[in-house]
């Protein structure tokens, strides 16, 4: 997901950290920050002119669908009202991102679940800001959230899945 709208794809996912794996003990191990993210299961890799390129597996599927709507809102590029940005995060956003958990692919639950509750960290913080953008942006405890390579590699293995 491209980082500002996997920013609004967390924030509207909204979702309370979800898994559908009930044996979890609710720990993650720490991914190894010095490895990229490989191609997703299912994923076909081939030789294009000398390059390795990766179809993604997800491709046209309804995770997909789903996580591009959420990646297309333009909510917080700064021409949102307080007003707008509280009424997608409370009304619509917990709307997608329960769509979105419910069709999340088997591979791709530990991701979505860490990108979930990055979204309920901006959320939350909005909120705590009275829906100002800037305000909710330069508080440290979402930036922090936001930027550990956890969050980014999930983002990218979704990313590499649905071939964004």
């Amino acid at each position: 997901m491209r980082r500002l709208a996997l920013i609004t794809t967390v924030a509207l996912l909204g979702l309370a950290a979800c898994s559908s794996d009930s044996s979890s003990d609710g720990t993650t191990a720490a991914p190894d920050s010095t490895t990229a993210p490989t191609a997703a299961a299912g994923a076909d890799t081939t030789v294009a002119g000398g390059e390795s390129t990766v179809s993604a597996a997800g491709a046209g599927s309804e995770f997909c669908t789903i996580n591009s709507e959420l990646n297309d809102v333009q909510l917080l590029d700064g021409s949102s009202t307080p007003e707008q940005i509280e009424e997608y995060f409370t009304v619509a956003f917990p709307e997608a991102l329960g769509r979105l958990i419910d069709a999340t692919p088997p591979e791709l639950e530990a991701d979505v679940e860490t990108l979930v509750e990055g979204v309920q960290m901006v959320s939350t913080v909005l909120e705590e800001n009275n829906w100002d953008v800037n305000m909710a942006f330069a508080d440290p405890q979402l930036t922090d959230v936001l930027s550990t390579d956890e969050f980014t590699l999930a983002g990218e293995r979704v990313d590499a899945y649905c071939g964004g």
